[in-house]
């Protein structure tokens, strides 16, 4: 069994970090001190007890952080959307409306750093079944968190929910592929106005917009972590063509694509 925890440590140093992107969901519990995040066009402030759910698709940054400023950073791997607990693990990707990715642990402080902790010795051990008893720990911590969102899905049927999962797999996995509002809707066996209403209800974006993140996500990865050229990263990308890629990139970054790769490559 794949570990579902790509990482995870505490950190006690007040190092800033620029804008930037992992191709993990990430879960900051911070523990004391105070911080500000940057986060879709927003600046919002952290201090201890609040707890940063961080998509695979967002980009941030972190600073004006204090000497005392302490965390455990928990990154969660794309896949575990996919388990057996998909309303669960949507929390880490899904935007729907009222969704804020700050969260305030309140009366749940002490469970839930304790939960860190056991988290953080399971993962830092070398026992039998360690990514069995992970998933497990990794599941408790998220139930808490969850019963602190903000947003409410209990108006979203178990049935309509299973069908939005299984659309945003589908891309996620194939999402060099083509797709149409029509043929993703025959194959659920579902209305497109169906597909189109509920898909942005749950997950906060279009059907599109969503593919369009997937294919994006790969691209930054492909940029900073291989040395293909730009235009073979198009290719397998899934985008229709250079330019396109070229502007789309731009605008979602701020950056060319050749500026985002000499920018994080050098980190």
């Amino acid at each position: 069994m794949e570990n579902l925890i790509h990482s995870l440590y505490f950190a006690d140093t007040s190092k800033q970090t620029l804008t930037h992107y992992h191709d993990c969901h990430q879960i900051l519990f911070v523990t004391s001190g105070t911080s500000c995040l940057r986060l879709n066009g927003r600046e919002q402030p952290i201090h201890a007890g609040n707890i940063l759910i961080i998509s695979r698709f967002e980009e941030h940054s972190i600073f004006h952080a204090s000497d005392d400023y302490k965390r455990y950073v928990l990154r969660i791997r794309p896949h575990a959307k996919y388990t057996d607990n998909p309303k669960l693990y949507s929390l880490l990707f899904n935007r729907p409306e009222h969704f804020h990715n700050i969260l305030q642990a309140g009366a749940d402080f002490a469970d839930i750093r304790h939960l860190f902790d056991r988290l953080l010795r399971e993962y830092t051990s070398e026992n039998k079944m360690k990514a069995e008893m992970s998933e497990l720990l990794l599941n408790e911590l998220l139930v808490f968190i969850y019963r602190h969102a903000s947003f409410t899905d209990t108006t979203i049927d178990t049935a309509v929910f299973e069908v939005i999962s299984g659309v945003q797999e589908l891309l996620a996995a194939e999402f060099r592929e083509s797709f149409s509002l029509k043929e993703l809707s025959a194959r659920f066996c579902v209305s497109q106005s169906f597909l189109s209403h509920n898909f942005k209800k749950v997950t906060g974006v279009s059907v599109m917009e969503f593919l369009l993140s997937c294919r994006l996500a790969e691209a930054k990865k492909m940029l900073v972590k291989t040395d293909e050229p730009v235009g073979k990263i198009v290719e397998q990308c899934g985008f229709s063509d250079f330019s396109n890629f070229c502007r789309i990139f731009k605008k979602s970054t701020g950056l060319t694509p050749s500026g985002y790769a000499a920018r994080y490559k050098s980190k």
